[in-house]
């Protein structure tokens, strides 16, 4: 039997396709990772300013 060339390059760019899908979900992650930093940094400072604020009171 002789591989069918039509099937095989439709696997292969299935298969870069969804490579690009995975590189670009790992990249979305990572941003997502970013963004929680910063509003956990953000949580931190307004709760270090409400125990101030509590503090004086």
């Amino acid at each position: 039997m002789k591989p069918n060339h039509k099937i095989n390059n439709f696997i292969k760019k299935y298969n870069n396709d969804i490579q690009k899908l995975n590189e670009e979900e790992i990249q979305l992650m990572k941003r997502i990772q970013e963004i929680n930093k910063e509003r956990a940094k953000k949580q931190v400072y307004i709760a270090e300013i409400y125990l101030n604020k509590v503090e004086e009171n």
